[in-house]
């Protein structure tokens, strides 16, 4: 098996630190947020809400088989009450994509769900969209982790 080396010394180490301090800079600059996006913010809150909504509804279920009116109506309650909103969302774009075409978008999106009881939820999460561009639209397509959000270059 070959053993691969290299050194940066002199000028060519302070270029090397340079850029990449620079690639590091202009990616966290980058990262804009986007609850001014208001297709973004529908698509975040139909997959919140697409979370969170069945399990409401399956405790529901199984509070009315029991019969026991009392936790129905507090429950019934819950759910109408209940609101999401969106601290933040945060797009990583991808650094050296400059084409129209689609691209794959890092989205960290941070959240609280509420209702009449107070938080029921606080987190942060990071999912991976496809954005089109050319009719700026957008499309869930799974959870993802906080390293390709930043790292999201290609």
């Amino acid at each position: 098996m070959a053993e691969y080396n290299f050194k940066l010394t002199g000028w060519k180490a302070v270029i090397a630190i340079v850029v990449l301090v620079l690639i590091i800079v202009f990616r966290i600059v980058s990262m804009s947020d986007k609850r001014t996006d208001e297709k973004l913010m529908n698509e975040i809150n139909l997959l919140l809400q697409s979370e969170y909504l069945p399990s409401d509804v399956a405790k529901m279920k199984d509070v009315y088989e029991t019969g026991n009116m009392e936790e129905l109506s507090g429950l019934a309650k819950s759910i109408v009450t209940t609101k999401i909103d969106i601290e933040s969302a945060k797009a990583s774009f991808p650094l050296f994509n400059f084409s129209t075409k689609r691209k794959e978008v890092v989205v960290k999106v941070a959240y609280t769900i509420r209702d009449a009881d107070g938080i029921r939820e606080s987190n942060e999460r990071y999912d991976l969209f496809t954005y089109y561009p050319l009719v700026k639209n957008w499309r869930h397509k799974y959870k993802t982790s906080a390293v390709r959000y930043y790292l999201n270059f290609l």
